[in-house]
């Protein structure tokens, strides 16, 4: 009878000797098991944080919609792909501003931007809404506009993990991309709570002002690291040559991408909110191989086919794409299609200079010096 039982316990301990690895990692780093009562103490405390994970995104949805429903109604509000998270709160220097830009999770398809807003609430619409429209928006390859994106009012938040993150563990262990390190969440002399696999492992990740730190890609890139993200341009080449992801082939804009920019534009001018609106840039390297396949001729259509639509709605709408438009440069960009922080300060003097209606919520002088005592070629402020 004894060894009987010694034989049950014995099975029931393997599996749980299994999960203790996984479970430790994922509560220890912060991936999961936050609950939401703390997590939303975090967010009101006002408290600087990196919040960045690996296996489950869905969080981010609710941690921007969570910080747009504390804060009052705020002057300046960035949507947009994950090519709009290198604006700064810093840089809008008499201003409220938050990025609610975020990567795969809410903004993929240009019809995803007005169910956003109204999941917002009315009296949080912002006074002034920077977009990013990007270019692959308008190609019907990349993005058919079957139908539109819905959002609830209130955004779910998940605190327990998929059984699949715990086999993820494990297999992250085997191949170096976590290390036993992970066991001991990162501690920083400023007080900022760290919260996720991604930010404990490569300082990647959301700061409180929407914005997104890109940590190790950047110490890689300065370093000359070739295992740098999309280390000289050749991810982003590759699927050129491979007809793959937003690189996806086109040679007319898709009308209906049209129609829902309309709708867009007709909604913030019902609502009182002043757009700003810009073709975000590629590094001149992609911008050389994208006009010398010849495949991607909705891209020289879209400003054309748009500016109209800005024009008669009083909006502004600038044409980016190309970083010696406002003095930047592929030393400056983090991969073939993501500006750094210093692009992103760059874009912005240039918009003052030319008369953008954010004269209103920042100071040129003090954003010229901030370019002056940059950090480094990616990087402006010290968080």
């Amino acid at each position: 009878m004894r060894e009987f039982v010694f034989k049950i316990l014995g099975f029931g301990l393997l599996p749980l000797i299994f999960l203790l690895p996984p479970f430790y990692i994922l509560n220890n780093s912060g991936e999961s098991f936050v609950t939401k009562n703390s997590f939303d103490k975090l967010i009101q405390s006002n408290r600087k944080y990196l919040i960045g994970y690996f296996y489950d995104e869905s969080n981010y949805e609710y941690l921007k919609w969570k910080e747009i429903q504390i804060r009052e109604k705020l002057d300046v509000m960035v949507i947009g792909t994950s090519r709009v998270l290198q604006f700064r709160e810093d840089m809008f220097t008499n201003a409220s501003f938050f990025n609610a830009g975020t990567t795969k999770v809410i903004f993929n398809s240009i019809s995803d931007y007005l169910p956003f807003l109204r999941s917002i609430g009315e009296d949080k619409y912002p006074k002034v809404l920077i977009i990013g429209l990007d270019q692959f928006m308008f190609n019907s390859f990349w993005d058919p506009l079957q139908g539109e994106t819905s959002l609830e009012t209130k955004i779910p938040y998940k605190a327990f993990p998929a059984s699949s993150s715990l086999k993820n563990v494990y297999e992250d262990l085997l191949n170096g991309r976590i290390d036993l390190e992970t066991l001991f969440p990162v501690k920083d002399e400023e007080n900022i709570a760290i919260l996720g696999l991604n930010a404990n492992v490569n300082k990647m990740g959301y700061r409180k002002d929407g914005s997104m730190l890109y940590g190790k890609q950047i110490e890689k890139l300065m370093n000359g690291d070739s295992t740098a993200g999309d280390f000289g341009f050749k991810f982003s080449f590759q699927q050129i040559e491979d007809n793959e992801g937003i690189f996806k082939h086109g040679m007319e804009v898709n009308p209906r991408s049209l129609n829902e920019l309309n709708k867009l534009l007709d909604f913030c001018k019902n609502n009182g909110i002043y757009v700003i609106a810009y073709l975000p840039p590629y590094a001149d390297a992609v911008n050389a191989v994208l006009e010398s396949s010849g495949n991607y001729q909705y891209m020289e259509q879209v400003m054309g086919s748009i500016e109209h639509s800005f024009e008669i709605n009083g909006f502004e709408l600038w044409n980016m794409r190309y970083l010696s438009t406002f003095g930047s440069n592929d030393d400056e960009m983090l991969d073939g299609f993501h500006g750094g922080a210093v692009t992103k300060l760059r874009m912005i003097i240039f918009l003052l200079e030319n008369g953008s209606k954010l004269n209103e919520y920042t100071d040129l002088n003090i954003l010229k010096n901030d370019l002056k005592n940059r950090k480094n070629r990616y990087l402006v402020y010290d968080y």
